[in-house]
């Protein structure tokens, strides 16, 4: 997809965003577009969904080394992205939302994370359990592999699993808890396995894979 193209997206649709989260959101919106054009390479040779990627985690590592809060707060703010009205904006916002939960995975924020569910009563934290109780709750019967590869949602589904079995060791009464719990449960259902277990097969996101196969049949 050209550039102005790419320019022209960003400019109607994400410049309303605070400024400071542009810069990031912008490369995970080229991302996404990259990674739909990869299958053609020979009708867009210079854009490459590998390349720019890897040009993202640079750019998060960055974020999280230099200063973990903003971090944590921008991948709560995508992973709280309300439904947008424009539907080519929607989209988008559909793989966004994923990517949030992706940053909230970070080794490096995870203590973060925990703490920040378990002990914050902001409308924010209210809004990212809600969202992710309601992304590992997906219904899923009956999907194809192609249409789970093509489909956002069930990569949020993926990643809010392995972010939720990771509060395992929240204290016995709290969000942490109740959503391990939730996610515990779901990964017990054969059409959720069969669905996290497509992850595997895939190089980009095996090693995530493995965060979940102890609670695997």
């Amino acid at each position: 997809m050209p550039e102005n193209t790419i320019d022209r997206f960003y400019q109607g649709h994400l410049e309303s965003l605070p400024e400071r989260q542009r810069p990031l959101i912008r490369s995970l919106v080229v991302s996404l577009i990259a990674s739909r054009v990869e299958e053609n390479p020979d009708k867009f040779p210079d854009l490459r969904a590998s390349i720019i990627w890897s040009i993202n985690d640079e750019f998060m590592q960055a974020i999280i080394t230099e200063n973990p809060s903003e971090a944590l707060q921008f991948g709560i703010f995508l992973t709280n992205l309300s439904e947008h009205k424009n539907y080519e904006t929607e989209w988008y916002y559909r793989w966004l939302r994923g990517n949030g939960v992706t940053i909230l995975l970070n080794e490096e924020l995870h203590e973060r994370t925990s703490e920040y569910i378990n002990t914050q009563k902001t409308e924010d934290v209210r809004n990212l359990i809600l969202n992710l109780e309601t992304f590992i709750n997906l219904d899923i019967d009956g999907w194809t592999k192609e249409s789970i590869f093509n489909t956002p949602e069930a990569f949020t589904m993926f990643v809010s699993l392995i972010l939720t079995t990771s509060l395992e060791n929240s204290p016995e009464v709290s969000y942490g808890t109740e959503l391990f719990n939730i996610a515990k449960r779901k990964l017990r259902e054969s059409e959720v396995q069969r669905v996290v277990n497509y992850y595997q097969e895939l190089s980009d996101t095996r090693e995530l894979y493995k965060k979940l196969e102890p609670f695997l049949d």
